[in-house]
């Protein structure tokens, strides 16, 4: 913007300078005119050093402005190239911010979906383990009455040994009485 404004200037100078020049110019005709009218001819010869000295001056000023406008031209060329690139790099670099955010995204979608699976194995795996805790439960309850029942078997188990053993006794008595 500021190397646009600089070029600007630098063409309303060189417009104005041609202004002037022409100005001058005009005022030296009149000059040499009225020393020609006048017949002063060190005024003549006066009239047109200052004119030739007044062409050359200009001369090298349009030069000078001439060279500033290509340096100028230059330095916009290098500045537009540089930001150009910086303008490629910028619009590189936000392809791949673009291209990281939409890998971002999905994996966020993906990991929100496995945080609702998650939850409902959660869910599952609760409800399960309160089935699995009632049946341990059950389970406890019957392995007590198990125990009961085997303690009951067990008595009885020994109760019908000591009656096999009375039996057994008393079968030998009568076997022995009967021999005898």
């Amino acid at each position: 913007m500021a190397l646009s404004r600089s070029k600007l200037s630098l063409i309303n100078f060189h417009k104005e300078l041609k202004a002037t020049q022409k100005k001058i110019d005009q005022s030296m005709a009149e000059l040499q005119k009225d020393a020609r009218q006048s017949a002063n001819k060190i005024l003549q010869k006066k009239v047109e050093r200052e004119r030739d000295r007044a062409k050359k001056l200009f001369i090298k000023l349009d030069g000078t402005i001439k060279s500033a406008e290509v340096t100028l031209e230059k330095s916009v060329a290098g500045k537009t190239k540089g930001l150009e690139k910086k303008v490629q790099q910028a619009r590189q670099l936000k392809a791949k911010v673009d291209a990281n955010n939409m890998l971002l995204e999905i994996k966020r979608k993906n990991l929100l979906e496995q945080s609702s699976d998650i939850e409902a194995a959660y869910e599952k795996i609760s409800i399960r383990n309160s089935e699995l805790t009632v049946q341990k439960q059950e389970i406890d309850l019957q392995t007590e009455k198990l125990r009961e029942k085997n303690e009951e078997l067990q008595s009885r188990t020994e109760s019908l040994l000591d009656q096999t053993d009375y039996l057994h006794e008393a079968n030998e008595a009568i076997t022995n009485m009967h021999q005898e």
